[in-house]
């Protein structure tokens, strides 16, 4: 049993399940009994089998906790509810390293000329692999979870192909897939082993590691 929980989306289409409690209502004072465990959610696995377990946080975080994706592959983990009894307001700040940031693998590097895409556009990013292929593209956007929603969620594997270290990726078709300017995506790609990162983010250069993951970076926006 679960409320409240923090849920942050992989750029593998996997969710990773942490915070709230066991017991009770969002709101303060409400709930009870913190929710220390970890869990992995993969929609692509069978019904009674998407689910794993993950090392346990060790924080009680209930009511105003989140749960946001880090740039570096790590999950910021911070928050409290300060009218809970028996539980002060808590001020630390965590960041859980999820399994696959111990793999201890090379990081490719990847550079990105445009960063402002339009619907349906093709786009050329070279990337510099260390751990050979293959490789899939996903776009992921930029959020935060918090009182057991993740507002403006959103996965995309768009089309790619590659020539070489050129690799040009075709852009989402429309607003329904893909929201305007609202959303900053991250472009990963992804081995179908683990390794770590190197990305562009809104231009500036940023370490990320990724279940899967080998490069990434974000678009200022899509228009």
């Amino acid at each position: 049993m679960r409320v409240m929980p923090c849920i942050v989306p992989f750029p593998d289409g996997t969710f990773m399940i942490m915070n709230g409690a066991k017991n009770g209502v969002a709101g303060f004072n409400l709930a009870s009994d913190p929710n220390l465990s970890t869990l992995l959610y993969d929609p692509s696995q069978p019904v009674g089998s998407r689910i794993s377990i993950l090392n346990n946080s060790t924080i009680p975080r209930m009511y105003h906790s989140e749960a946001t994706l880090l740039p570096d592959g790590r999950v910021l983990v911070s928050g409290s509810d300060p009218e809970t009894k028996g539980y002060k307001e808590e001020l630390r700040i965590e960041v859980y390293i999820p399994p696959y940031l111990s793999q201890g693998l090379t990081q490719p590097t990847v550079t990105v000329a445009n960063t402002d895409w339009a619907y349906g556009g093709q786009y050329q990013i070279n990337v510099n692999l260390f751990q050979g292929q293959p490789m899939r593209v996903s776009l992921v956007a930029a959020v935060s979870s918090t009182h057991g929603n993740v507002m403006g969620s959103r996965t995309i594997f768009p089309i790619f192909s590659c020539q070489g270290s050129v690799c040009t990726v075709t852009a989402p078709p429309n607003a329904q897939v893909s929201a305007r300017k609202s959303y900053d995506y991250v472009v990963s790609l992804r081995r179908l082993t683990q390794y770590p990162s190197v990305s562009l983010f809104n231009a500036s250069i940023i370490i990320l590691t990724w279940d899967i993951c080998i490069a990434d970076f974000a678009l200022d926006h899509l228009t």
